[in-house]
């Protein structure tokens, strides 16, 4: 049973993992396609139990724990490290493709996904009847996806090989889609290629124009009265934040300008019809 929209979703609760282990039963392998380390940087990430450790340390010291106060406390020694079998590299939950997917579309549906990545969201949009395509810059990650493209069902999700930046140059003619599912680089958190197009090699406001260029464009093959949903999550480096302003999805996931440019392209398609 998924939950109704607009609930506080935990992903680390045993119903969440027990429905990703189920998926990934499939034969899905999302890291193929990339290195294995992009994130070990990234401590909550290294150790799969970091945030248990960290709630028994702040439970211990009366206050907020640092990375640092974790990693010198004697809990530290009964982290655990992510094991190669999850990687060092982030994969996206096939739940959460599965919710968003039963929330905002229905069998038949076209998804679009402009920051395709791994095969997750490909393949359990096949098994759930709806028609994926992905625009991947690595030819490497479009390969590795290709050989999954069988593991969710008769209906084949796309990957297209290109930049996401070039997307009018890269989908069919009158292509729209019903929904529109990606999750975008999270700036240099992670380093995916050494390409000059690749937003992961982008200084912050260099990443920031580009991301909102390809967003917005993405969504101008949105169907009227369809659904957007985009994927972020808080970067850090150490105990540093940085681009708050971004992962607070304001205004650098441009949700007020992206509102009125929705706004203008439906009332134009209402229009035209």
């Amino acid at each position: 049973m998924l939950p109704p929209p607009f609930t506080v979703l935990n992903r680390r609760g045993g119903d969440w993992l027990d429905r990703d282990r189920k998926w990934k039963q499939l034969g899905i392998r999302s890291e193929l396609g990339r290195k294995g380390d992009l994130v070990y940087n990234s401590l909550q990430t290294k150790y799969r139990n970091w945030y248990q450790i960290k709630g028994e340390v702040e439970a211990r010291i009366g206050r907020r724990a640092t990375e640092k106060d974790i990693l010198a406390a004697p809990e530290a020694e009964r982290l655990v490290t992510t094991t190669a079998e999850g990687s060092q590299t982030s994969i996206f939950s096939p739940t959460l493709a599965e919710i968003a997917y039963r929330w905002y579309s229905r069998p038949g549906s076209r998804i679009l996904d402009p920051f395709a990545g791994g095969a997750v969201r490909g393949v359990v949009a096949s098994a759930l009847a709806r028609w994926y395509t992905g625009i991947e810059l690595r030819p490497e990650q479009v390969e590795a996806n290709r050989a999954q493209q069988d593991l969710g069902g008769d209906i084949t999700p796309h990957w297209i090989t290109g930049d996401a930046a070039e997307i009018s140059n890269l989908l069919p003619d009158g292509y729209e889609a019903d929904m529109i599912l990606s999750c975008p680089p999270y700036a240099y958190l992670e380093q995916y290629s050494d390409d000059p197009r690749d937003l992961s090699n982008m200084t912050y406001p260099t990443f920031r124009d580009a991301y909102r260029d390809i967003i917005r464009e993405t969504t101008r093959y949105l169907r009227p009265n369809r659904f957007v949903a985009w994927v972020v999550s808080e970067i850090r480096k150490g105990d540093a934040r940085l681009a708050t302003e971004w992962l607070n999805a304001t205004p650098d996931t441009p949700v007020t300008d992206l509102d009125e440019d929705l706004e203008d392209m439906s009332n134009a398609q209402e229009k035209a019809s």
